[in-house]
């Protein structure tokens, strides 16, 4: 496992590049695992859209942390989920601050 501890108190994303060419029947889901049982959260993605060009999406690491998510034992950062058939591309995932777009941490 990784400590991002430091990351999340400095306000950092999980930052990835994505262009969806076919979304799936539902909207994906960003999920970030810790060590230990039922350790780890997931978050909602609404917003990407099919046919868009390259965006560089960021979650904000405090999304996972309120979650439950513990920031000293991330053992899965990225763990990107949908249903039914769909085409991606996928590219760079990062902890950064620099984003096109900045995806919202639903309650």
């Amino acid at each position: 496992p990784i400590d991002i501890e430091r990351e999340n108190n400095a306000d950092l994303m999980l930052t990835f590049d994505m262009k969806v060419d076919r979304a799936p029947r539902t909207p994906f889901t960003l999920s970030m695992l810790c060590v230990g049982a039922n350790c780890g959260a997931s978050v909602p993605l609404s917003g990407l859209i099919a046919g868009a060009e390259w965006t560089r999406y960021g979650v904000p690491l405090k999304c996972f942390a309120a979650k439950g998510t513990a920031m000293q034992r991330i053992s899965t950062p990225f763990a990107l989920r949908m249903t039914g058939p769909a085409t991606v591309n996928l590219s760079r995932v990062a902890l950064d601050t620099v984003v096109d777009k900045v995806l919202s941490c639903p309650a």
